[in-house]
């Protein structure tokens, strides 16, 4: 899982061209002229990687596109679904001291059964913000979303997004009370989607979000201090496991673990400090 951005560096692996040169002539004969024979490689091909989190498309694997839902992370919230399968996810502060997550998702091929690679639920879903519709809109994602503050539900006007409240694949859970107990899930949104008309495969021309590289022994300096991120009356802490190559989540010292019980854990994680107000 890779929680908050990742981020690397751009580098070409491919093999050159490699030229043998041969000369040949017989002592005392008449002049021939000379055999050169030319070994030339065949450019191994581009590595493809996917977009949202770099991993390494298969041969014919089209760029998936995908969703952006607002997962809450208040204490009534936790544990949460989804979070932990999510190979990118935003974290940012909302009111009140608490912070909500935007958990990114890749839809399924359409070339393919169509079955999700992630076919738990995700929640629960929260309303959107404004700074979440900008994030959504950055990775040219739909925001999944129940309502949201009047300046959010402004700036989606026009713009393709799924709300609970005027749109079906949501369903409510009896084991939480409500406003904390609408779930979705990977597939049903994405036949939501479908359905919409809306693309399933991400435009080659929207670019990538970052740049990759293969990793070279010695390249990878983990940051093996702890993290702690005080957000409001909550400490995030982040914490290396060497033998896992990730880092670990705690919340306020405690390991924060989702609904099956699994640890969340981040293969990279970007730090942004931002101005910001209510």
């Amino acid at each position: 899982m890779l929680i908050a951005i990742g981020v690397g560096t751009l580098a070409i692996i491919g093999g050159g061209a490699a030229v043998a040169l041969r000369i040949s002539s017989a002592p005392d004969a008449p002049a021939t002229p000379a055999v050169t024979e030319t070994s030339v490689e065949t450019p191994a091909a581009p590595i493809v990687r996917s977009w949202i989190d770099g991993h390494v498309l298969a041969d014919g694997e089209v760029q998936p596109g995908a969703v952006a839902v607002v997962i809450d992370n208040a204490p009534e919230a936790r544990p949460q679904s989804g979070v932990v399968e999510a190979p990118l996810v935003f974290e940012v502060p909302v009111e009140g001291g608490r912070t909500r997550f935007l958990a990114v998702f890749p839809l399924p091929d359409p070339s393919s059964d169509g079955a999700s690679t992630f076919a738990g639920e995700i929640g629960p879903v929260r309303s959107a913000r404004p700074y979440l519709v900008g994030l959504a809109e950055m990775i040219d994602a739909p925001l999944v979303h129940v309502g949201g503050s009047a300046n959010a539900l402004r700036l989606l006007r026009g713009r393709n997004h799924v709300d609970q409240y005027h749109d079906p694949p949501f369903r409510r859970v009896t084991f939480r009370r409500a406003p904390f107990n609408v779930y979705a899930s990977v597939q049903n949104l994405a036949e939501f989607i479908v359905a919409r008309g809306w693309s399933t495969v991400r435009d080659p021309a929207s670019g990538v979000l970052w740049q990759y590289a293969e990793a070279q022994a010695g390249d990878v300096q983990a940051a093996t201090t702890p993290l702690r991120l005080g957000f409001g009356t909550t400490t995030v802490g982040w914490e290396y496991d060497a033998a896992r190559g990730q880092y670990l989540r705690s919340m306020s010292g405690q390991p924060h673990r989702d609904a099956n019980g699994k640890q969340v854990a981040a293969t990279n994680i970007v730090i942004l400090r931002v101005s910001s107000r209510v």
